[in-house]
C-alpha cells in the first residue's frame, strides 16, 4: 500500500482569522506540506549567501523576497479586509484615498489580488509568520474536524 495513492489531489484549503478573533478578516489559505516548505526555506537560504570573488557576501533581500513570494501564493482568498482595518495594519495608508477607489469600482473591501497579497506579507507584521504557521497546522484543523464528524 503505498499512502500517497490516497492523497488528496487538489490543494486543502482552509480559513483563520488574522490578526486576531474578532477582526472579521478571514483569509482563506492553502495548506503547506512540510516537504514544500523545507523546499522552500532551502531555496531561500541558497539566495541569501552567495560566493563572489572567495568571499560570501549577504543577498538577505534575494532570499526574503523569494519567501515573500511563496507565502503571498498561499493565500487563496480573503474576506472582511476593508480600507479602516488596512490602516491598522500599514500605518500610512490613506483609508479616504482607499475608499473612493473601491467604490468607483463597486467595492467596499480591498480585493485579493496578486500585488495586495504580496504587498501584506511585506508591510504587515507578523502575517508570514501566522501564514506559515497555520498553513503547515492546516492537518491539524482538518484531523480534528474529521474527528468531530466521526463523533456526530
Amino acid at each position: 500500500m503505498n499512502l500517497q495513492d490516497f492523497a488528496a489531489v487538489e490543494p486543502q484549503h482552509f480559513e483563520a482569522e488574522f490578526p486576531e478573533e474578532g477582526s472579521g478578516f478571514w483569509i482563506t489559505l492553502r495548506y503547506l506540506p512540510a516537504e514544500e516548505l523545507r523546499r522552500l526555506q532551502r531555496d531561500a537560504a541558497n539566495k541569501s549567501l552567495v560566493i563572489k570573488g572567495g568571499q560570501v557576501r549577504s543577498k538577505n533581500e534575494e532570499g526574503q523576497a523569494l519567501i515573500n513570494d511563496a507565502l503571498a501564493r498561499l493565500i487563496v482568498a480573503w474576506r472582511g479586509f476593508t480600507p479602516r482595518l488596512a490602516a491598522s495594519l500599514v500605518p500610512g495608508l490613506k483609508v479616504g484615498a482607499i475608499e473612493k477607489a473601491l467604490k468607483k469600482e463597486g467595492l467596499t473591501e480591498i480585493p485579493c489580488e496578486e500585488e495586495n497579497k504580496l504587498f501584506l506579507v511585506r508591510q504587515v507584521h507578523g502575517l508570514a509568520g501566522f501564514i506559515e504557521t497555520n498553513s503547515a497546522e492546516a492537518a491539524n484543523f482538518q484531523a480534528e474536524e474529521l474527528e468531530a464528524q466521526i463523533k456526530n
